[in-house]
């Protein structure tokens, strides 16, 4: 039983440093998405999409951990967490399993708000964006206006910041 819960407590580690990781890649494609850095973006969401086939793959191995020790507990897998394994343990393990698990719960909620802070920076990007379309759009399709008679003014003599020659 020592031993499922060491193995426990180091695949946790792993997820942390792998957690760990995924945040760092997060604050980089803060400053990428600021940039507009389109070729950087690329190569840091493949290094993410990396990250979580590892915390997948991890994940998948603390599963099988949880079913061998919802075995030895006689809890049911589906309500075996890692707080209420920490609540079946003695000490020393309970301690340093709760820390860990303390330290990731930190971190997943660390990459949380990194991830909708970087929603915000794209949506605002996106918004700047439609934006200066708009503008430019506008600009360049002349609103035609009606002299005194009731006809409406030379198309010709429209402003356009845009060239219409070729």
């Amino acid at each position: 039983m020592d031993a499922l819960i060491t193995e426990l407590r180091e695949l946790l580690t792993q997820e942390i440093v792998v957690h760990k990781h995924l945040l760092a890649l997060l604050h980089k494609e803060k400053g990428f998405l600021i940039d507009l850095s389109t070729e950087e973006i690329l190569e840091n969401t493949k290094k993410k999409e990396t990250c979580t086939l590892k915390i997948k793959m991890l994940e998948e191995s603390r599963s099988v951990l949880v079913k061998q020790l919802s075995q030895h507990y006689g809890v049911p897998p589906e309500e075996l967490t890692v707080s209420k394994i920490v609540s079946l343990l003695e000490e020393p393990h309970r301690s340093t399993l709760d820390a860990t698990r303390s330290t990731l719960t930190s971190l997943i909620k660390s990459i949380q708000e990194a991830n909708q802070h970087n929603g915000l920076v794209v949506k605002d990007a996106l918004h700047y964006c439609k934006r200066s379309l708009d503008f430019l759009y506008s600009s360049s399709v002349a609103s035609p206006t009606y002299v005194d008679g009731g006809r409406i003014k030379d198309p010709a003599r429209f402003g356009s910041l845009l060239s219409k020659e070729i």
